[in-house]
């Protein structure tokens, strides 16, 4: 069926000239055949009559001959029987099957003689017979010579080339008429159709144009009942998808204003966002996405998540999602976590990932939130160098004030002990007065210093935290 149709033209009109010829054509031949049949059964078997007549004639004729042996007489009958249409060759025989006149027939109506042909005698009982040669071209004809016994036979070769002619005639004849027949019925045909044929045809193209939203409605009043009522239920379709279209085109607008401040949102974030299918296949990204790694929006539409990521995470993302769906066990889903991304040109930076699971009634999606942490890192990094340098600073002047609290206080601690000593000895006035001054000098200058070393004590504390410089 499925060649039928593919053989088949597509327009109704073809179809239906086929349909008619074919059943035509199909009916005529059928006609003929059976005709031709049985007109050519009729005339084989006149034929099979004349042949029988003639051998019957030739058997009567040739007795007397065939007594008396005169073989010349018996091959003037044969000439002459030669002539009737249709006879291929004649032939008399001896009943031991030697061939004593034989002739056959030539072009316009004459025979030759033939000397020398032997042929096959029927069973020697057998009374006249008629078969069947070389598949219905011709008739083999025996006929027995007898009186008291079979004292010969009449072989007779009868074409026929008449039966083929008439066949091929009434073929012709029959075609031809047939073929009349069919160039009628065809033009009146597809006259009678021809308006509602056109009637469809418009059907066909208002059908065609009902998706444009127009509520036009087609009118064919003059058309058949069929047509007419093709007619109402397109009409009603028209108006059914006009309502539709308008409703649709209303609720298209709202969903394209919606997503147009959606995606409004989703571009003017200043952290990336990324959405993604069950089985990590990029669905959109705003701007940021782009910016941050260079890639155009095009190139990351459709194309594997993972393409963001270094490896090792790179080749192992689609397994992180095929344990999810299976055993939904969440590596990084609902957590904020801190990985590395990769740019186009294959440079890695840190990055702050937030992965949520969104299902609708598509299924599960992914919307991923990504921030650039390279600064916060920068900084980071900026600030450990700057109180790493802070704290050797303070161990400089820990040690620093340490060696000066030595330094300073041996001396004057010299000072005070001698200085004391010279007070407990016998001195004139004048001496013990000058020792008791350098004492007390030495004293104040130790306040002095200890004060000194305090201060910096605790700046240095306040400088290192809860570190305690070792200043003695």
């Amino acid at each position: 069926m499925g060649v039928l149709e593919r053989l088949l033209p597509r327009r109704f009109t073809l179809q239906l000239v086929l349909v008619v010829v074919g059943s035509m054509f199909v009916s005529q031949a059928l006609y003929t055949n059976h005709t031709t049949e049985e007109q050519s059964g009729v005339i084989e078997e006149m034929l099979r009559t004349q042949a029988q007549a003639l051998a019957v004639n030739i058997a009567a004729n040739a007795t007397a001959a065939l007594i008396g042996n005169d073989l010349d007489l018996l091959e003037q009958l044969l000439m002459q029987s030669a002539r009737f249409p249709g006879v291929r060759s004649l032939q008399i025989l001896d009943p031991a099957g030697r061939t004593l006149a034989d002739v056959f027939a030539v072009a316009n109506g004459r025979a030759e003689p033939r000397f020398g042909a032997r042929f096959p005698l029927p069973a020697a009982d057998a009374a006249f017979s008629v078969e069947t040669i070389e598949e219905g071209a011709a008739l083999l004809v025996w006929q027995p010579i007898r009186l008291d016994r079979t004292i010969g036979w009449v072989r007779i070769d009868y074409g026929l080339g008449q039966v083929q002619a008439t066949k091929l005639g009434m073929w012709w004849d029959n075609l031809l008429t047939g073929l009349f027949a069919l160039i009628f019925s065809t033009g009146a045909v597809l006259l009678y159709l021809r308006r509602p044929l056109a009637d469809l045809r418009r059907a066909g193209e208002f059908a065609a144009h009902l998706g444009s939203g127009s509520d036009a409605q087609l009118a064919l009043p003059h058309a058949v009942s069929e047509v007419q009522g093709l007619a109402q239920v397109l009409n009603q379709a028209s108006a059914t998808l006009a309502a539709a279209r308008r409703e649709a085109d209303l609720e298209a607008t709202k969903l394209g204003a919606s997503e147009a401040h959606s995606r409004a949102i989703l571009h003017t974030m200043q952290d990336g966002v990324a959405h993604i299918d069950s089985r990590g296949t990029i669905l959109s990204v705003n701007n940021r996405i782009a910016h941050m790694f260079g890639y155009d929006e095009d190139e990351l539409i459709g194309r594997n998540v993972s393409l963001l990521m270094p490896e090792p995470h790179r080749s192992a993302h689609d397994g992180y999602l095929e344990n999810y769906r299976t055993g939904r066990r969440p590596k990084i889903l609902g957590r904020r976590v801190e990985v590395e991304g990769m740019t186009k040109d294959g440079r890695r930076f840190p990055i702050d990932l937030s992965v949520n699971e969104m299902v609708d009634d598509a299924g599960s999606t992914y919307i991923g939130v990504i921030r650039d942490i390279t600064a916060e890192k920068q900084a980071e990094q900026e600030l450990k160098a700057a109180l790493a340098i802070a704290e050797a600073a303070a161990e400089a002047r820990s040690s620093f004030l340490a060696n000066m609290s030595h330094e300073i206080r041996t001396p004057i601690n010299a000072v005070l002990g001698f200085s004391h000593l010279c007070l407990n000895l016998e001195l004139p006035a004048r001496g013990r007065d000058y020792v008791a001054k350098v004492h007390s000098a030495a004293e104040s200058l130790l306040g002095i210093v200890n004060d000194v070393l305090d201060f910096s004590k605790r700046f240095i504390r306040l400088s290192c935290g809860s570190r305690q410089p070792d200043i003695g």
